[in-house]
Parts: C-alpha cells; sequence; structure tokens
C-alpha cells in the first residue's frame, strides 16, 4: 500500500516552480517465499525555470529511507534496511498532441551517500497523456 502528498507552487512574477512530495510504501507479505520487504519513506522534490513555450529546465532530487528491515524466513540476508540520497538535472516539456495534453520528463540523477542499495547514476523518462 502506498500513501502519498504533493504540491506545487509557482513564482508568479519569476516563473519559478518548486515540487515537493512525500510518500511512504508499506511491504506485504510473500507468502510463496516467507518475505516482507520493510516499509519505506521517499521525498521527492525539484526546483526549475518555466518558459512560455512548454519547457522546465532544472534540478531534482530525492532522499529515500527503509523504515523498517526486511522480515520472515526467506529475508536471509537480515533487515537489510537500505537509503539513499540522488540529485541532479531534470527537463520537462508540456505540449498539446492530438488535442491532448502530453508532459515528457527527463531526470538524471547522481546517487550519494548509498547504504545496502547500489550507489551510481539514475536516468528516469516518463510520458503523461491526459485523456
Amino acid at each position: 500500500m502506498n500513501l502519498g502528498w504533493g504540491v506545487t507552487y509557482t513564482e508568479p512574477r519569476t516563473n519559478l516552480e518548486f515540487n515537493s512530495a512525500i510518500g511512504v510504501t508499506f511491504g506485504a507479505k510473500n507468502p510463496a517465499t516467507d518475505y516482507k520487504n520493510g516499509d519505506d519513506f521517499i521525498w521527492d522534490w525539484a526546483v526549475g525555470q518555466k518558459f512560455e513555450n512548454g519547457l522546465k529546465v532544472g534540478v531534482g532530487g530525492y532522499v529515500y529511507q527503509q523504515l523498517t528491515g526486511d522480515s520472515g524466513s526467506g529475508a536471509r540476508l537480515g533487515p537489510f534496511k537500505g537509503s539513499v540520497i540522488g540529485i541532479g538535472p531534470h527537463v520537462v516539456y508540456n505540449t498539446v498532441l492530438m488535442h491532448r495534453a502530453v508532459l515528457f520528463n527527463l531526470r538524471h540523477y547522481q546517487e550519494l551517500d548509498a547504504e545496502n542499495r547500489f550507489e551510481g547514476n539514475l536516468t528516469t523518462f516518463s510520458t503523461t497523456v491526459k485523456f
């Protein structure tokens, strides 16, 4: 189960946009493996300059923290609580295609301070279409 909340504020004079979202995921036990992922928390944020042509350029990041350890007899490595921080550039483009609002979102993060997780670079691309 996931719970989340987000907020966006655009400063009207400068068109600088601030985004922040928090979420908590509650793990469920897998009866086939007797393994339950620990519950985790994530905070995503971004700050970007919006332009009239639909482009937004800025910086974003996230903080991931596992709140409870993994459990069950399938958790052979123990509780294995993980955490990581990511930061990097992001580009967003809003447009209209075939009479529908479309948003393209490209982010690249350098991960830092990882514990019990891989650390490296993470690049994501997403498209959102309003129906």
